[in-house]
């Protein structure tokens, strides 16, 4: 009796781990591509802007830096 009860729970986790896979599959698939038609990208600009970026030497004392 006992092992019909695992082998159900079993069957259920695998099942919610499957539907979660494949969702996650489906968000991954809906990302645009990036350069679909295989041609290079040209840059207008080489500067990277960060703003409200946290750092933190150690995780439980973040510390804040101005990036410009």
């Amino acid at each position: 009796m006992f092992m019909e009860l695992e082998l159900m729970n079993d069957g259920a986790f695998l099942s919610k781990m499957l539907a979660t896979q494949l969702d996650r599959l489906d968000f991954i698939s809906d990302i645009p591509v990036l350069d679909g038609d295989g041609k290079d990208i040209v840059l207008k600009s080489y500067e990277i802007e960060l703003k409200d970026v946290t750092f933190s030497l150690m995780t439980a004392v973040p510390f804040w830096m101005e990036l410009t």
